[in-house]
């Protein structure tokens, strides 16, 4: 979800390089389409919590954030994160550069069909979903492959795309079904495959690549002194949370709450363990910038969500309304999902940017720093509406007489992408060597 930004190998050539990873452009496009998700979310949302949806419009908010914001953020870095990290040619690049306009137009098309209640318009999205999803986890284990041993971030990365990859055939089934055009399947429980095709998608895909990002991020824009308890932390939680998500996913589709518990603990321990460490170096390190600032707010979001998630599972794992840990947790899920989406674009829109547009002038010109692309101004008012919203959110779900509270949450919520949006397309306007229009017609030269 996050780009290494030259940390841990040869920086990439400007413009990506053949040598590494994509096309800069490409990379920037997946993050102006997340960027341009969270606005559809947060107007979704709005126009949900106001009755302005069907019925199922809720389920299309929850697609929006995190197959829509997160996965299209995901399958937009993910391929310059390996090639860069991993120091190796990128390889099937252009089932890489498909991956994120594919996911973020699949998104559309499921949201759009949970809107309007409309089951057919809804799985005929999921195809392209699907599609890009999985060119995202082949490129990256094609990628990836020579390089054995893999290291913690690397095992994280492949394990996380392959869960989306699993969520999202189970995704699928689940919309053909829905749509009629499967019959239903002998022994097959569609609640349970949905428990555990949100299992596999976001505990398994978005917090399993989530957590390889942020853990070498958190590193590397805090300056925080490296601590080789936070490395065997690191390399516990990518064993651990893979084999977490999968009994917890298989416990529910089977309908064994023992496993699913057992899976349960092993989700709520990596991500209290993943919310301490990167806690620890945002609160010890002595650089701050908007990413680290919500690279912050994401440690605390998941250790609170994995304490209150795990009171939930430990009462009932298989309950189909705490499959992301209940009503109270959820909007806690959100905020640490949102936080590090939104750190992570803060981070790479601008870096690439500076990358493409200035690099080549360092020490022959004054040149701006990539924080000086956007307006910080900004970024303080969107980083304390995302965190006033999902407070607010949260405290809501825990006290549902309290409506003008949820009002609140949702406003700020609008606020908080629209400051994003602006400053992404701040830096865009005023420094890249394309316009938003062709870097989405996919046309810039390199």
């Amino acid at each position: 979800m996050s780009l290494p930004g030259g940390t841990g190998g040869p920086a990439p050539a400007v413009g990506g390089g053949p040598e590494y990873g994509p096309p800069t452009a490409t990379t920037v496009r997946g993050a102006v389409l997340s960027a341009g998700l969270a606005v559809v979310w947060a107007g979704a949302f709005a126009a949900e919590r106001i009755g302005l949806l069907a019925a199922t419009g809720a389920l299309g908010t929850t697609h929006l954030l995190f197959a829509g914001v997160a996965c299209t953020a995901i399958a937009a870095a993910v391929p310059q994160f390996v090639a860069v990290w991993s120091t190796t040619p990128l390889r099937w690049p252009r089932a890489a550069t498909a991956a994120a306009p594919l996911v973020a137009a699949g998104t559309v098309g499921v949201a759009g069909g949970f809107a309007v209640g409309s089951s057919a318009l809804t799985a005929l999205g999921g195809v392209p979903l699907a599609v890009g999803v999985w060119a995202l986890a082949g490129a990256t284990t094609r990628t990836l492959a020579p390089c054995r041993p893999w290291d913690a971030t690397e095992r994280a990365l492949i394990a996380g795309t392959w869960s989306l990859a699993a969520g999202a055939v189970a995704g699928l089934v689940v919309g053909a079904s829905r749509a009629g055009v499967l019959a239903p399947g002998v022994g097959v429980d569609y609640a349970a495959l949905v428990g555990a095709h949100a299992t596999l998608m976001v505990l398994g895909g978005v917090l399993g690549v989530g957590y390889g990002g942020v853990f070498r991020l958190s590193s590397m824009l805090t300056g925080a002194p490296d601590d080789p308890r936070e490395g065997r932390v690191a390399a516990g939680v990518a064993v651990v949370h893979p084999v977490a998500v999968v009994l917890l996913a298989g416990g529910r589709l089977a309908g064994v709450g023992a496993v699913a518990l057992a899976g349960a603990a092993g989700v709520v321990a990596c991500a209290v363990a993943a919310g301490g460490v990167v806690g620890r170096r945002v609160w010890i390190g002595p650089e701050s910038s908007p990413a680290t600032r919500r690279y912050g707010v994401v440690a605390v979001a998941l250790a609170a969500w994995g304490v209150v998630a795990g009171v939930r599972w430990a009462e009932a794992p298989l309950a189909r309304e705490a499959v992301l840990g209940g009503a109270v947790a959820e909007p806690l899920l959100w905020g640490g999902v949102a936080c590090l989406v939104v750190g992570s674009l803060y981070h790479i829109g601008p870096f690439l940017v500076w990358l493409e547009r200035y690099a080549d002038r360092l020490g022959l010109e004054p040149v701006p720093d990539a924080d000086d692309l956007y307006d910080p101004r900004v970024a303080r008012v969107d980083g304390a509406a995302l965190v006033v919203g999902v407070t607010a959110l949260a405290a809501a779900a825990g006290a549902p007489e309290a409506a003008t509270l949820g009002g609140v949450g949702v406003a700020a919520l609008v606020v908080a992408a629209a400051g994003l949006c602006y400053n992404l397309g701040r830096v865009l306007r005023g420094h890249a060597p394309w316009t938003v229009a062709e870097l989405l017609a996919g046309g810039t030269p390199e």
